[in-house]
C-alpha cells in the first residue's frame, strides 16, 4: 500500500533545484531562479552558494538591501566565500563607498587570488578612489587571469554567453571604459 503523504524533500531535490536556478540565471530569468533557490534553501537553509546566488537574484530585481542580507548570511555560513565578499563590494561601490568596496574586494582576493572578477571590481574601486595606476594594474591582472583560466562567475560582469546584462555589470564596463579613456588621454 502506498503512502499518500508527500515524501520529505531530499538532497537530490536540492541539487535539481540548484541546477534549475543556475540555468534560469544564465538566461536572466531572475524570478524563476529566485524561486528555485528558495526551494534549495527550504531543504538546506545554510547552503552558502544558494544564499549568494539568491543575493544576486535580489540585486537583479532591485532589492539591494535584501541582496546584502543574503550575501552577509552566506558569509556567516562560509566566511571563506570570495564571491560573497566581492558581491558585497559591488553593493558598496554602487552606494559610492569605494573604500569599503576596495576592502571587500581585497578580502575576496586574499581568499582567492585568481578570482579575475574581483580584480576587475577592485580596478573599478581604485579608479573611483583616483588611484589610476592601481586600477590599471588590477585590470591587467584580471585580463591575464581570464586569458589563463577564463572569466570568473559573478553578477558584476555577466558571462558573455548570457543574454541579459546586469545593471551592475553595465556600470562595471562603463568604469572600465572610463579607465581606458583616462589612459588614452594621459598618453596624448
Amino acid at each position: 500500500m502506498r503512502s499518500t503523504e508527500p515524501s520529505a524533500p531530499s538532497q537530490g531535490d536540492a541539487l535539481e533545484l540548484w541546477e534549475k536556478a543556475v540555468k534560469h540565471m544564465d538566461k536572466g530569468e531572475w524570478q524563476e531562479a529566485r524561486q528555485a533557490l528558495e526551494g534549495v534553501l527550504a531543504i538546506e537553509p545554510d547552503h552558502p552558494g544558494s544564499l549568494n546566488k539568491l543575493g544576486v537574484c535580489l540585486v537583479e530585481s532591485g532589492d539591494t538591501s535584501g541582496a546584502e542580507a543574503m550575501f552577509r548570511r552566506a558569509l556567516e555560513v562560509d566566511p571563506q566565500m570570495a564571491q560573497a565578499h566581492s558581491n558585497l563590494g559591488n553593493i558598496e561601490l554602487t552606494r559610492g563607498c569605494a573604500a569599503a568596496a576596495r576592502d571587500l574586494y581585497l578580502e575576496a582576493l586574499k581568499l582567492d587570488p585568481n578570482y579575475s572578477l574581483a580584480h576587475h571590481n577592485l580596478s573599478a574601486a581604485y579608479k573611483r578612489l583616483g588611484q589610476i595606476d592601481k586600477a590599471i594594474a588590477e585590470h591587467k591582472k584580471a585580463r591575464s587571469l581570464e586569458s589563463q583560466h577564463g572569466r570568473s562567475a559573478g553578477y558584476a560582469a555577466p558571462d558573455q554567453s548570457r543574454p541579459a546584462r546586469s545593471r551592475l555589470g553595465c556600470v562595471f564596463w562603463l568604469v572600465i571604459l572610463g579607465i581606458m579613456i583616462a589612459i588614452i588621454m594621459t598618453l596624448r
